[in-house]
């Protein structure tokens, strides 16, 4: 799978000063939250852990995510599964689309 060109943590950080000046008094403290949350998922500020093979000894860092359910990262595999879930649900039959 081929990482996407933009992330949503890329784009807040890129323009988080520019939104905190201009609607920074009106966020909530659970909005400042899921903002922090978003930009430190799977980054060193949140720690992480040392992955080692112990064939070769090669070793890859692995951060922290940071569960926000609000956070694409987090909760894509939880969305997946739960698709997958829904999925299993329906009748092997076919389904008129109504518009």
């Amino acid at each position: 799978m081929t990482r996407p060109r933009l992330e949503v943590a890329g784009v807040i950080r890129s323009c988080c000063d520019a939104l905190l000046e201009q609607y920074g008094a009106g966020l909530t403290p659970e909005q400042r939250r899921a903002l922090h949350d978003l930009t430190a998922c799977r980054t060193a500020a949140l720690g992480g852990h040392v992955l080692e093979c112990p064939g070769c000894g090669h070793q890859e860092v692995s951060y922290n995510s940071c569960g926000d359910r609000h956070c694409p990262k987090c909760r894509a595999t939880a969305a997946a599964r739960w698709l997958e879930a829904q999925a299993a649900d329906l009748l092997d039959t076919p389904y008129l689309a109504l518009r």
